[in-house]
């Protein structure tokens, strides 16, 4: 460098060659307009190939296209028999038998499948034929389907005699397809969900409800790791502690409607002793740690029910499946999911302020432990007052209830969220909320069809 200078007289760094190898400060004043430049240029790029792929790639319509031009190019105009009227009875179907006869030239002996352009015709000719003969699903539409398939068997074999081909042996016959007409319905979509089949066991009535109670409670006593949870000194799971508060409302209304209307023929009639026991003790506070415990009299709610239930299989009790004794539990139920809606839509507390992110799962998984205990009542009350729900045309009705319990018992999210209704990310909540109203509404639906 030293040489450099002593020689012309100016820095070496001066040169324009030096000043070019120099990096600019800040990143250079060109580079924002660089960047820019080659965004534009990369998504142009992605433009253009898929552009050129799309090109290559066949498309529905351009292979109908193609199969249009196979049909004019046999001899027969399409435009032109679409303009013809059909009088006299000459159809299509009279020009398929020897369009068939010309495509069974071309084809292989060898071979068993039939090409595309017979199997379009004879199509058509047997939707002409469905047309004359009757609607779909009478029995003149199958006579023809299997007719048409008897004629292309005899054409195909009739050809291998003529070339001196063996015959090959028969094959299954060829489904067709059968276009649908505008009253058909759709099977999958329309049946409804059939959660339990109806009792055909001679087990008395009120054995299968009063068990799926005793279900619902005693999993969360016994079933569950660490027990009841809602009068424990420290709480760490609120998550399970609201999910057991709904089970246990659910399960208070449904020992309380077991006790005052299903158990009793009217308002004059004694209590069960061992029903009015169990009322009693599952109306203990959930929050209560001791004197009484909660868990210790909730026991006792079970013990008292089991001993029911042996008295309904000796005969020593009674259950009545009419329609009074049903309506009381099914409106208690619709009451608890209209609240349950209520939490679940709200975003604003009593005081006014916000629904916060920790209280929002609460409110979740309170509705998922009301809605999961109360399929399972409803299940059982769907066997016990079977004969009661079908002669008031009710089973659909209780099905569509528990199908809509079912789907919100399948929404079961790692994480709770409660973003926006507009948002990308869920509100799990309002997700919620639609099997709850649904359910809600075809009880009502059901409780109005029992009181006519």
């Amino acid at each position: 460098m030293k040489f450099f200078e002593k020689k012309t007289g100016k820095n070496e760094s001066d040169s324009p060659e030096m000043q070019d190898m120099e990096p600019e400060i800040g990143g250079g004043k060109f580079s924002p307009r660089r960047i820019v430049i080659g965004v534009v240029v990369t998504v142009a790029l992605l433009w253009l190939v898929s552009t050129a792929i799309g090109l290559f790639m066949p498309t529905p319509s351009g292979q109908v296209a193609t199969n249009e031009l196979i049909i004019d190019n046999s001899g027969a105009d399409a435009s032109d028999q679409d303009a013809q009227p059909v009088t006299g009875g000459h159809d299509a179907s009279e020009a398929s038998p020897m369009d068939s006869l010309q495509d069974t030239k071309s084809i292989d002996p060898h071979s068993t499948e039939i090409p595309a352009q017979t199997a379009q015709k004879t199509a058509q000719t047997a939707q002409t034929e469905q047309t004359e003969q009757g609607p779909p699903g009478s029995d003149t539409q199958d006579v023809t389907t299997h007719g048409t398939k008897d004629y292309i068997t005899q054409t195909l074999d009739s050809s291998r005699q003529e070339t001196g081909e063996p015959t090959l042996p028969s094959t299954p016959p060829i489904t067709l397809p059968v276009p649908k007409s505008s009253n058909d319905t759709d099977t999958e979509s329309a049946t409804p969900y059939t959660p339990m089949a109806p009792a055909t066991s001679d087990r008395p009535p009120g054995i299968a409800t009063t068990e799926a109670m005793i279900e619902v409670l005693e999993n969360e006593l016994r079933g569950r790791w660490w027990g009841w949870r809602p009068n424990d000194l420290i709480q760490i799971t609120d998550n399970v502690r609201n999910y057991q508060l709904g089970v246990l409302e659910v399960s208070r209304r449904a020992v309380v409607a077991l006790a005052e209307r299903m158990s009793r023929t009217g308002s004059t009639a004694l209590y069960d002793p061992n029903l009015e026991m169990a009322m009693n003790w599952i109306m203990v506070k959930a929050e209560s740690y001791w004197f009484p415990s909660a868990e210790s009299k909730y026991k006792e709610t079970i013990a008292d029910m089991r001993a029911y239930v042996r008295r309904l299989e000796t005969g020593s009790a009674v259950f009545f499946t009419r329609t009074d004794n049903l309506i009381p539990l099914l409106a208690s139920f619709e009451d608890l999911l209209g609240g349950c809606d209520e939490i679940l839509l709200k975003t604003k507390e009593d005081d006014g302020s916000k629904v916060s992110f920790f209280k929002a799962d609460d409110y979740f998984y309170y509705t998922k432990g009301v809605i999961e205990s109360m399929h399972v009542i409803l299940e059982a009350v769907r066997t016990d007052y079977y004969k009661t729900l079908e002669a008031r045309r009710s089973v659909e009705i209780i099905d569509h209830a528990l199908k809509s319990l079912h789907h919100g018992k399948e929404i079961n999210p790692w994480i709770v969220f409660d973003s926006d209704l507009g948002s990308i990310f869920a509100n799990h909540r309002s997700n919620l909320a639609g099997p709850v109203r649904h359910a809600r509404f075809h009880l009502g639906l059901m409780i109005r069809a029992l009181s006519t």
